[in-house]
């Protein structure tokens, strides 16, 4: 009887934002001896280190077009060309695990019977759990239709269980793993980095990275920013990240401040030689959000050693609360966000110990090969072969 290694398809219906992430883990995957795929929609960013690694194109990313009809018409072309293609993929390649990091579409819960008919179990993880996201009823839908979740949180399985009214037992909790397997190589020395964003040698620079919305508080760290400048007016803040609102309320909030030569700003999905560069910069990372459940900022925050500012709510402040990484405040609370970000900027032993705990984790905790130990035993799990992450599943292999 010949047998093979246990066979995981993994999908990343968007290629840019978790793309990354999504092909390091796959990396770590393969690393552990499983026979693992990635399905994508093209075009994709090659990553360094799974070359070897097949990729499965499961559609096309393609122009929405200007009028609500044509973007209405462009997504429902785009959602039945990736579910064809998924389920041609499974059942060609006939995965144990089909494992989706994202909604391909609204009704994509629909199709995982049949992906099961093909012999697949169905996983999910889920970073943003909801309610806060809009299609609260689609995403009900998938949670029970799924075999196992993965979040990233407790806070998050509380919600699932809650809120969705999920069993415990289709949860697994797992650390988000760090994107970096070698984090401070891709790292600027500092000095060269303030140089190169234009800035004074004896700058001090605030970062806020990533997607801009409502719930991510950007207006609370502006606020924030006013105060500390007052006892701290070499301070820089960086606003760095692609909006998904009118932006014009920040700008103006900015100039009523006065802040329009202290906040630099980067509004566009930022490529990867200039997140390095931000990073580098940064003397702190600031997540004050009113609403989350992780963040993959903070797990750059650690990876470039950077100490972090954080709000507490959903899984961010228990995640640096738990790693001991940086400074959590109350939600929407302007004063302490400001007081938080001047202590650390005043006391740079606190800063550095902060920062040098958060690579540690990333080298720990947060790495691929720690996680996904822990993941390859979700998958066997969820298989019915048990939980123990080393043991290795072999079955006969297809005729």
């Amino acid at each position: 009887m010949i047998l093979r290694r246990l066979r995981a398809l993994v999908v990343e219906p968007d290629s840019r934002n978790h793309w990354q992430y999504t092909a390091s883990m796959v990396g770590a995957l393969a690393r552990r001896g499983l026979d693992v795929q990635i399905a994508a929609v093209f075009p994709y960013q090659p990553v360094d280190g799974i070359e070897h690694i097949p990729v499965v194109r499961i559609g096309r990313r393609r122009d929405g077009g200007t009028s609500l009809a044509q973007s209405a018409y462009t997504r429902l072309i785009e959602h039945m060309e990736r579910i064809r293609g998924l389920l041609r993929a499974v059942r060609v390649l006939r995965p144990d695990v089909l494992h989706l990091h994202g909604a391909i579409g609204k009704f994509d819960f629909m199709y995982f019977r049949l992906a099961r008919f093909f012999g697949a179990r169905v996983v999910c993880t889920v970073h943003d759990v909801g309610p806060f996201k809009r299609l609260d009823l689609f995403n009900r839908f998938r949670y029970h239709a799924a075999d196992l979740i993965i979040v990233h949180s407790s806070n998050s399985v509380t919600t699932l269980v809650d809120h969705y009214g999920l069993k415990r037992s289709k949860i697994t909790e797992l650390p988000h793993a760090s994107v970096f397997s070698t984090p401070r190589d891709m790292a600027w020395p500092r000095a060269t980095a303030i140089a190169a964003l234009g800035l004074p040698a004896e700058a001090r620079i605030v970062l806020f990275f990533g997607d801009i919305t409502r719930r991510k508080g950007l207006d609370l760290l502006i606020d924030a920013h006013a105060l500390v400048c007052r006892h701290h007016p070499q301070t820089h803040l960086i606003i760095a990240g692609e909006p998904s609102e009118d932006f014009g309320v920040y700008r103006d909030r900015i100039a009523q401040h006065g802040l329009g030569d202290r906040v630099m700003i980067d509004l566009r999905y930022v490529p990867s030689d200039r997140v390095n560069l931000y990073f580098s910069a940064a003397d702190i990372v600031a997540l004050p959000y009113r609403a989350i459940y992780q963040s993959h900022v903070l797990q750059w925050a650690y990876a470039f050693g950077r100490p972090v500012v954080a709000t507490a709510v959903g899984g961010l402040g228990e995640a640096v609360s738990a790693d001991g990484t940086g400074l959590v405040v109350g939600g929407e609370d302007v004063e302490a966000l400001a007081r938080a970000i001047s202590r650390l900027l005043a006391d740079g032993d606190l800063a550095r110990s902060l920062g040098d705990r958060g690579l540690e984790m990333t080298r720990t905790k947060y790495s691929w090969e720690a996680v996904s130990a822990l993941l390859d035993g979700a998958y066997r799990s969820v298989l019915g072969s048990g939980a123990d992450p080393e043991a290795r599943m072999l079955r006969p292999a297809d005729r």
